[in-house]
């Protein structure tokens, strides 16, 4: 059994390593790739080098910033969602998906702003989000603070590891004219 052992790590130092020792790396070239199909592709990788050259074939195919979060971006974390809930992706990939998420909207955010500018929407309302203290990650944050852009709100972001009393506190501020507070985090007694 310790023979066998020795040898499946002999074939797989031989296959991911090669002769020199060094990790293989291969890239995949997403810029054949149709912009949407690329734009999936490196959010279920984590990917974010290269992102804003599709980010921008995206665009041009899809005519606005915010259709491409809805359309391309929001698919591509639907997928790792699924390959998340089937077991085939873990927390750390996903959060390195998230990531990837955030800098293709923080790219696309001048041109979301410029769009609304132009087509005279206003606010539909203020939102305060915060990820509560003692939750691990800010991704369902992240991806509800996007949505909500993308509709027309303004979004007050607390950030991240937020105790509960100061979010509960927002409650009391009436003149602040908030449409909602949205709190993420695993539930704990301490939360509530």
């Amino acid at each position: 059994m310790l023979s066998e052992m020795k040898h499946l790590v002999e074939i797989n130092a031989a296959v991911n390593y090669g002769s020199t020792g060094a990790v293989k790396v291969v890239e995949e070239d997403y810029s054949s790739l149709p912009a949407d199909e690329a734009l999936s592709r490196m959010l279920v990788k984590g990917r974010m080098e290269g992102i804003e050259p599709i980010l921008e074939r995206s665009m041009s195919e899809h005519g606005s910033a915010i259709a491409v979060i809805e359309q391309p971006l929001m698919e591509g974390m639907n997928r790792v969602g699924t390959l998340f809930g089937d077991g085939k992706m873990f927390l750390p990939q996903v959060v390195k998906s998230a990531r990837a998420m955030k800098q293709a909207v923080a790219w696309l955010q001048p041109f979301i702003e410029r769009e609304q500018l132009q087509s005279g929407r206003k606010s539909a309302g203020k939102i305060v989000i915060a990820t509560v203290k003692g939750d691990v990650h800010d991704i369902g944050k992240n991806i509800v603070g996007v949505v909500m852009r993308c509709n027309g709100y303004e979004v007050i972001d607390m950030g991240v590891m937020v105790p509960a009393e100061e979010i509960w506190i927002l409650r009391l501020f009436r003149h602040t004219k908030l449409r909602c507070h949205g709190c993420v985090g695993m539930r704990k007694k301490e939360m509530f």
